[in-house]
């Protein structure tokens, strides 16, 4: 009896097995994603080097396509050819980035066809008549032998990126990645704070679907080195990004990772993330906005992510957005102003960014103006990024979802006696938000007190997504923590030191380890007391503050219990830290001068 229940029980799990080999054999195959690289067919090639393609006229080297990290660059005086030819068939997105730019008075007429068999099928027709950039997508059935072309009919440049081509599989088995980052956004407007003018109530509701790090601490003070640490998983003294000097090559780019199994797509606001900082690497398409002075800049943000995504249907997707929307000068829309009161009244900030930065004196009437406009911005951004959200859920993709959200600074109201940001390297500068809502809610609601660096997010999301990260970088995969497992001890690091917008500010940098905040201050540069004596003076602070952010969270008074031993223990660090900054290495790389353009919007924000 017992040896017959043994054998029905043998046969019925080789049946479940035979059934789920045969349900796997007859599951689909994964979506292919594969790059195709135009060959030119006629047209005279662009150089490229540096992440930049380069034209030479008279002698003159001019500087194109910087938006396009990798591709075919031609010149042409009448007509000129592009061909790609996919390797897979079936129903399939096609999709590349273009950069045209015409010669002065002269038009360029470009057309995209699909060759099959022999026969011409028209994508798509337009003419360009100045300098413009975009990217072209259809969907097509692709079959053996088929040929992409782009021709041009004129006198001018034309940039071709790879070209994208990418199985179109049911929308509930595509993986997506957002990340979602507007400039400038305190980390205290995402707690309960009893006292805060508003609440914001989609980010409420998202935070209780995701993972949040309640002390996560910004790389640098300011966007341009924040950002380069989220994509090279470098610190800011290492990684060296300045104005002047863009992501090296040799640097890592955590997207080059990424990219075998993902489509790679970035909207920003431009300037210090437009791509001559070297931060377009590894992207399929990398698009900066026109919309930045627009103060709904938010909702022309996310409205370009959802068209993106509808025509877009790529079986695996990242995608990063940017926003200087909670930037300064703080222009809430009128209504979200509306929710502060009757009484308050919207102020024209102009260039108070500069004048003020180091003034204490401002009168508490006026900081708590500032700040409710400031959280009116936030309020506003709540908004926009719910209606995102909710644009998701419609789609059906909200949950199978990666989304992460962060943001690259704070911003300071005279807490300790400077304004705005940049300057410093206290917590209303360094605290950020830091949200992982995981596929399907995995470990939502769970909350870490550790701080962590946003050099921690891209490692985690490769973690996540089971692909290896490049060696030699200072992040760290927070997946072990979030799954019940201790971090290994080690120190978090902010820092001002190779890259500030202002060569006046002093140099400093921030050790985080344990409880323990420690500032090391470099002297003011002599030249800055000359610079200062239009505005106000930086406060004068010692080499070594020390603050025990548990009992003292604001960062107010510097502690004075075990002082010396901390500081002992972190003294090794320190040393490591100044020899990495004094060792600087130029890569030999510039950036360029600024665009009209970009001068005009650092402008509107303060930075000129």
């Amino acid at each position: 009896m017992k040896r017959r229940t043994t054998v029905a029980l043998l046969s019925c799990l080789v049946a479940v097995a035979v059934g789920l080999a045969a349900w796997l054999l007859r599951k689909p195959a994964p979506a292919y994603l594969q790059r195709v690289q135009f060959a030119i067919v006629s047209g005279d090639p662009l150089r490229y080097d540096h992440s930049q393609f380069h034209w030479r006229s008279g002698g003159e080297r001019i500087r194109v396509g910087q938006e396009i990290a990798d591709g075919r660059g031609i010149a042409f005086s009448k007509n000129a050819e592009l061909q790609a030819t996919p390797r897979h068939t079936g129903k399939s997105i096609i999709f590349f980035p273009y950069a045209i730019m015409p010669f002065p008075k002269r038009s360029i007429c470009v057309t995209i066809v699909l060759r099959k068999q022999g026969q011409e099928t028209t994508l798509r027709t337009f003419n360009v008549k100045k300098k413009t950039s975009g990217y072209f997508s259809a969907v097509v059935q692709l079959t053996r032998g088929d040929t992409i072309i782009v021709k041009t009919a004129g006198q001018g440049i034309l940039i071709a990126g790879q070209a994208v081509i990418a199985g179109v599989i049911d929308p509930k088995r595509r993986q997506y990645v957002f990340v979602v980052a507007p400039d400038t956004f305190r980390g205290d407007r995402v707690e309960k704070r009893g006292h805060m003018a508003l609440n914001f109530p989609n980010l409420e509701e998202f935070a209780r679907d995701a993972v949040v790090f309640k002390n996560a601490v910004a790389p640098s003070s300011w966007t341009l080195p924040s950002f380069a640490s989220v994509f090279s998983g470098q610190y800011e003294f290492r990684h060296q990004v300045t104005p002047h000097s863009p992501l090296s090559l040799n640097k890592p780019h955590l997207l080059a990772s990424l990219r075998p199994r993902f489509a790679t797509v970035q909207f920003n606001d431009g300037v210090w993330l437009s791509a001559k900082m070297g931060l377009a690497r590894n992207h399929d398409c990398f698009l900066t906005s026109s919309w930045v002075k627009d103060i709904y800049a938010d909702r022309c943000l996310f409205a370009n992510a959802w068209n993106f995504l509808e025509a877009n249907p790529f079986p695996a997707l990242f995608m990063f957005l940017h926003t200087y929307k909670l930037h300064s000068p703080f222009e809430p829309g009128e209504e979200f102003l509306a929710a502060l009161g009757p009484e308050h009244r919207k102020r024209s900030m102009g260039t108070y960014a500069n004048e003020a930065q180091f003034n204490s004196n401002v009168p508490d009437s006026e900081r708590r103006e500032m700040e409710e406009l400031y959280d009116a911005e936030v309020l506003q951004f709540d908004h926009f990024f719910g209606g995102f959200i909710r644009y998701l859920k419609r789609a059906g993709i909200y949950e199978q979802s990666l989304i992460v959200l962060i943001s690259d600074h704070g911003e300071e109201f005279s807490e300790h006696g400077g304004w705005f940001h940049g300057h410093s390297l206290y917590r209303e500068i360094y605290h950020v938000p830091f949200f992982i809502k995981f596929p399907n809610k995995l470990y939502a609601g769970q909350r870490y007190r550790e701080f962590v660096s946003l050099c921690d997010v891209l490692p985690t999301v490769l973690d996540h997504l089971k692909i290896d990260c490049p060696p030699d970088i200072d992040g760290i995969s927070l997946l072990p923590l979030i799954q019940g497992s201790r971090l290994r001890p080690r120190t978090v690091i902010s820092s001002a030191t190779a890259s500030r917008f202002n060569n006046y500010l002093p140099q400093r940098f921030s050790i985080f380890s344990g409880p323990y905040q420690l500032i090391f201050n470099f002297p003011l540069p002599p030249q800055a007391h000359s610079y200062y004596q239009e505005y106000s003076q930086p406060p004068a602070r010692p080499e070594i503050e020390l603050y025990d952010t548990r009992s003292d969270p604001g960062e107010q008074r510097e502690t004075s219990l075990q002082r010396k031993r901390i500081i002992d223990s972190l003294r090794p660090e320190i040393i490591r830290i100044l020899k990495e900054i004094r060792g600087r290495r130029k890569t030999g790389e510039r950036t360029g001068p600024l665009l009209d353009e970009e001068e005009d919007v650092l402008r509107s924000l303060g930075y000129l």
